[in-house]
């Protein structure tokens, strides 16, 4: 049985839940993402728009002859990808840094699912602390190591 790609409405109802309007949806895109119990699942609620086109056109055709750990963290690299693509072009540089920082959040999901690490005990704002800390930290870590090679 064959099921066909839903449109991107259908698969942003889907995410966040209902039918939304621009500013429904922003929220609840955050308060989905950072009320995750998972890091993971931060990821499968964080951007839909992104995320739709990674998962039709990377992660499922990549999931066809690739192990799942390994898909994963190829997505989270080509995501970074297109991040530091975007960031060259805002800044007329060639810029490297969301692609490195993005295969280690690929880690941390591989890694995460790998030994059912979960943060379902944590308050809505302990979840929201955690996942700040790994993504500006990472992010911070990133820059720093990029001003120490350039």
């Amino acid at each position: 049985m064959t099921t066909s790609k839903p449109t991107y409405r259908e698969y942003e109802e889907r995410r966040l839940g209902h039918s939304v309007n621009q500013l429904a949806g922003i929220a609840s895109m955050f308060r989905r993402s950072f009320g995750s119990s998972t890091f993971a699942g931060f990821w499968r609620y964080w951007n839909p728009f992104f995320s739709y086109y990674l998962y039709y056109y990377c992660y499922k055709p990549l999931a066809k002859f690739l192990p799942r750990s390994l898909v994963v963290v190829c997505t989270f690299i080509v995501s970074g990808a297109i991040h530091d693509l975007f960031a060259s072009i805002i800044l007329l540089d060639g810029y490297i840094l969301f692609s490195p920082v993005f295969a280690f959040w690929g880690l941390l999901v591989v890694i995460e699912e790998a030994f059912a690490i979960t943060f379902s005990w944590a308050h809505f704002w302990v979840r929201v602390s955690i996942y700040a800390f790994i993504i500006i930290g990472t992010i911070t870590m990133g820059l720093k190591i990029r001003s120490l090679l350039a």
